[in-house]
């Protein structure tokens, strides 16, 4: 997707001439969309009572398996955001800015077998939340460099 060039205008003060001409930029957006799969492995000690004698039950301590089988899904977004600065006074203190903008959103499906007691916690969830949508994504982005561009003329004025 490739959105038009954006021709601004920044004043710094209450005159009729621009200090700056500001021309954004936006190079091509490039979103990755990508399915693999993972595997873990775990494994814990574990006792168990085996039998009673006249001292009390004997332990017996065993090694006990849980597997976890992950699908996930990824999409990455990149983007480029040029501000070209074109001064037209020595008061543009304004400078030529590239901002790279990127987000990943992942979605993680676990299937789990053996035993569970091995296996921890935080892979105990089988359904991770959905990816993000295109449109999300480029709005966060947007959001990203805009804040950036915004310091700029914050820093400079």
């Amino acid at each position: 997707m490739t959105l038009p060039n954006v021709i601004t205008h920044y004043k710094k003060k209450d005159t009729l001439e621009y200090d700056c001409e500001i021309e954004i930029v936006f190079d091509k957006l490039v979103i990755k969309d990508r399915k693999y799969k993972k595997n873990k492995h775990f494994s814990k000690n574990v006792s168990l009572q085996q039998a009673q004698s006249d001292d009390g039950p004997i332990n017996h301590t065993t090694r006990v398996y849980g597997f976890v089988f992950q699908n996930i899904k990824e999409r990455k977004l990149r983007w480029g955001i040029k501000m070209k600065v074109n001064a037209n006074s020595n008061k543009c203190k304004l400078t030529n800015n590239v901002f790279k903008g990127k987000l990943i959103s992942k979605s993680i499906n676990n299937t789990v077998s053996g035993d569970e007691s091995a296996i921890s916690r935080k892979y105990k969830e089988l359904h991770g939340k959905p990816l993000l949508r295109e449109k999300e994504m480029v709005e966060k982005v947007v959001k990203q460099v805009y804040k950036k561009i915004k310091f700029q003329f914050k820093k400079h004025s």
